[in-house]
């Protein structure tokens, strides 16, 4: 049995899709196919990167740090607590970008390598207090000394 469309039903439904059709074509441009956000643990400086595609397929990436490392040798139970850095959504014709103040361990990437091998472990110790219970003030300025201390 073959089914017949009435004039009106048939031009209900050339207008229905014409509107749905209209509608996703001015919206596509402004929905993200890619959302990607980055964390970062204020302790160890490791880094989370999550990326949505199509808001269904999830890839997580996780970039552990010689810090981490260290600390989890002396603290077993030592779980990285991430905080949002930056959020990149990509859209058919741009990059949104949001990003938020990096913590102080962000900047001692230029020596996280000695901070896991040739830095006194003393020293590593009093990094990690100070990221752990002082102000950002107070960490700034102790990440500071460090860097121009072992940086070369």
């Amino acid at each position: 049995m073959m089914f017949r469309w009435s004039r009106q039903q048939f031009r209900w439904f050339v207008f229905s899709s014409f509107f749905v059709i209209c509608l996703i074509g001015m919206s596509w441009p402004y929905l993200p196919y890619r959302v990607e956000t980055i964390k970062m643990c204020p302790i160890s400086g490791s880094v989370s990167r999550e990326t949505v595609w199509f808001g269904v397929r999830r890839e997580l990436i996780i970039e552990s740090t010689p810090l981490a490392a260290w600390v989890r040798a002396r603290e077993p139970d030592f779980v990285p607590e991430y905080t949002r850095w930056c959020v990149f959504k990509s859209l058919l014709f741009s990059v949104r970008r949001s990003c938020f103040r990096s913590p102080p361990v962000a900047l001692l990437e230029p020596i996280q390598e000695q901070l896991g091998s040739t830095i006194p472990d003393d020293t590593v110790a009093e990094l990690l207090r100070v990221l752990r219970n002082e102000a950002p003030n107070t960490q700034m300025e102790v990440v500071d000394r460090l860097l121009k201390e072992y940086d070369s």
